[in-house]
């Protein structure tokens, strides 16, 4: 009986050392991987196109809406970010979910997470696309409806601002039934 409790032990180490070396070696490939803010497309506010528009080119719609959206305290702000994960090494890496939190201008508009999977091959980049939509009355309704104005001539290519759009991500994988985060990383980006 002892021979076989013994047998039993060491099997269990070997296996338990086994996995151990599954979890770091996935570790260590995810953490090889680079990650950036590689673009925001599709920001509206109050569904508003932001592309291309300064204060000089708001139309009376666009101020009725934008005020319409102050009025009843919900100025909703959409956008995609797309994160760019490049994977250098020799094997893929693979992602199960990631915690992310959205600052504009150094103010945090969002957090949350996302369950979405994504598997980067060797050798390759993939892009992790992250949508939002977030309710900014909050940040808006103290300087009204100026505040906004700043903010979208801010997303304007003539204006000559610009908005810094970060994201900080908190890449999760999973190995096995272990879910392993790997820390906040900050990625950002002016954006005009």
């Amino acid at each position: 009986m002892k021979r076989v409790l013994a047998f039993a032990a060491v099997c269990l180490l070997c296996f338990s050392c086994n996995i151990l070396s599954q979890v770091q070696e996935t570790a260590n490939l995810v953490r090889k991987c680079k990650f950036s803010l590689d673009s925001v497309q599709n920001v509206t506010i109050a569904g508003i196109n932001l592309k291309g528009i300064n204060t000089n080119s708001l139309t009376a719609t666009n101020i009725a809406k934008l005020s319409a959206a102050l009025l009843t305290k919900n100025i909703p702000l959409n956008m995609t970010v797309n994160v760019g994960i490049q994977n250098p090494t020799q094997k893929p890496a693979s992602l199960n979910s990631m915690d992310w939190k959205l600052d504009i201008d150094n103010i945090e508009f969002a957090n949350g997470s996302t369950n979405k999977k994504v598997s980067v091959p060797s050798k390759s980049k993939t892009a992790m696309p992250l949508s939002f939509n977030v309710n900014t009355y909050n940040l808006f309704s103290q300087n009204g409806i100026s505040a906004v104005k700043n903010f979208v001539s801010s997303f304007s290519s003539t204006s000559g601002n610009s908005s810094r759009v970060a994201i900080k991500v908190n890449p999760t994988m999973a190995i096995g039934s272990q879910s392993v985060k790997l820390g906040y990383m900050t990625l950002a980006k002016n954006i005009n």
